[in-house]
């Protein structure tokens, strides 16, 4: 896998918070992508390449003991 995407709420803070914890990137907003609660709701657009992944878990796994 080269890539992988999540959208959220722009409201859903905590979630954005673990997104970008983990290495997640915001990409932008897709508006009006989805429709809840009787209106339409804008997502925010995250993802993380392969790369990206492999340095953060390379730096987050440097101090650990197996």
């Amino acid at each position: 896998m080269e890539r992988v995407q999540a959208t959220t709420d722009p409201e859903n803070r905590a979630e954005v918070r673990c997104l970008e914890k983990v290495g997640f990137r915001l990409e932008g907003i897709v508006r009006r992508a989805q429709w809840r609660g009787g209106r339409w709701h804008d997502q925010l657009l995250f993802s993380i390449l392969r790369d990206e992944f492999d340095q953060k878990t390379a730096g987050s796994s440097a101090g650990s003991t197996p």
